[in-house]
């Protein structure tokens, strides 16, 4: 093959965003993760398929007689680069708690309360403090169409397709346990975690507004949107989305890996708590 040629290969790809996907891809299988690319999920909205840059995932499960318990954790992701920044308006919030409700996640035999402080924990808005409610794609045209926007729709409806896939057996299981006799059946309290978020090789921007009326900027690592969105699929209606930059997606993995074993530290704890009454 001619250097030449190469070269020019190479440049198609990066131009095409091609190269910022085989890195986020790369980063998660470097990290210990599970993680695909062109993800194909079943778009019931369009009836038709549809895929996704990339599914990440971990399991970490522990078989205990007839109980087993763990959680498994998802990240779906579009992935988008861009020379022109994307600056996300933020707002405060002192209160976090609500964390957990945003979450895309199936609990199978525990209650969605007794887990609402793990899953918040180690979230990107428990961290920062605040969310962003609309994002603007700086020096685009005012009828260029939004990348943002179509990525949060694209990694909201594979994350409640991923949701339902993930759930069916633990559905039909908790079904069968309300017909079964058995004195000690077969039971699983597990969690399905999925989380949406958009990668983003760029640069990465909060705008708020101050007291004194000035608006303040500044570049960020990764920032939590709050996203309505509701059709036929996606019922929920609002939706946390985090933007990770592509430069801080490692970082955004360890805190990851961090958020899912504190819920899997309170299911081991509430599994074996009652194993032993």
């Amino acid at each position: 093959m001619e250097q030449e040629f190469e070269r020019k290969v190479i440049e198609d790809l990066e131009k095409s965003g091609f190269n910022s996907e085989l890195r986020a891809i790369r980063t998660f299988i470097s990290s210990g993760w599970n993680c695909t690319g062109f993800a194909n999920f079943f778009d019931v909205d369009q009836e038709t398929i549809a895929s996704i840059d990339l599914l990440a995932w971990q399991d970490k499960f522990v078989r205990q007689d007839n109980l087993r318990y763990g959680v498994q954790f998802n990240i779906n992701a579009e992935v988008k680069k861009s020379e022109k920044p994307w600056v996300v308006f933020k707002e405060m919030s002192l209160h976090v708690n609500d964390d957990y409700i945003n979450n895309i996640a199936y609990i199978c035999g525990l209650t969605p309360f007794s887990l609402r402080q793990s899953m918040s924990a180690d979230s990107i808005y428990s961290k920062l403090g605040w969310r962003g409610y609309s994002i603007h794609e700086s020096f685009q045209e005012s009828d260029a169409p939004s990348d943002s926007y179509s990525a949060f729709v694209k990694v909201c409806k594979s994350a409640e397709s991923r949701l339902s896939a993930c759930s069916a057996y633990y559905k039909e299981l908790e079904g069968n346990l309300k017909q079964s006799n058995n004195p000690n059946p077969y039971k699983e309290r597990v969690v399905i975690f999925v989380k949406p978020i958009v990668i983003f090789d760029g640069t990465l921007i909060a705008a708020s507004m101050l007291d004194t009326g000035d608006v303040s900027i500044e570049e960020i690592k990764f920032a939590p949107v709050e996203f309505y969105y509701t059709s036929k699929h996606c019922t929920k209606g609002v939706y946390l989305v985090d933007i990770v930059t592509l430069k801080s997606l490692q970082g955004y993995i360890e805190i990851s890996k961090n958020r899912q074993q504190a819920i899997y530290d309170k299911v081991v704890s509430l599994s074996e708590k009652s194993t032993g009454e």
